[in-house]
């Protein structure tokens, strides 16, 4: 078996491990073999925060469609995300959120779908958990607040015996 992998942030947790990316194995059956675990790559927080601020525009923009259908409109939006090998995003979903306007979650989620991202170190892939809190400003600011939440990106690690650490 291996390990099950966790990365702890910002109060959410993201766990992967046997079956957390194909959904979990039917009873009674084992966890998957190493050969069928994916190979997680390795990229820097501060690579993933950079790209994703380099596209709070668009992001910022689906929010405001969402107010100029209901000023109220706020809440988080958690993107679950893997980024490939090469760098591109393979497969984004909403992991977990609050916010009630089905269109701005799915416009976010498109617009990360859309990212590239350097090449994950060791090549395989990188598998990431990013929240966004969306606020109306001040009217009299005019802008609304679409930026990531604090924490930023919370990825998947490999856990690291005794001499990795």
């Amino acid at each position: 078996m291996y390990d099950t992998v966790r990365a702890l942030i910002s109060g959410a947790l993201l766990v992967i491990g046997p079956g957390a990316l194909a959904g979990d194995a039917p009873a009674g059956e084992e966890d998957a073999t190493p050969a069928d675990a994916p190979k997680l790559g390795e990229l820097q927080r501060a690579e993933i925060d950079a790209e994703i601020q380099e596209h709070v525009p668009r992001i910022r923009a689906c929010y405001d469609d969402g107010l100029r259908r209901d000023s109220s409109l706020a809440g988080k939006v958690t993107v679950k995300f893997v980024i490939g090998a090469d760098g591109a995003v393979t497969s984004a979903q909403e992991a977990s959120g609050d916010l009630a306007d089905e269109a701005v979650v799915a416009c976010v989620v498109d617009a990360i779908g859309q990212m590239s991202f350097p090449e994950p170190e060791g090549g395989g892939i990188v598998i990431v958990s990013y929240p966004f809190v969306f606020t109306p400003d001040d009217a009299s600011e005019g802008t609304p607040a679409a930026e990531p939440a604090e924490g930023g990106a919370e990825r998947g690690k490999k856990r690291r015996g005794a001499r990795g650490r």
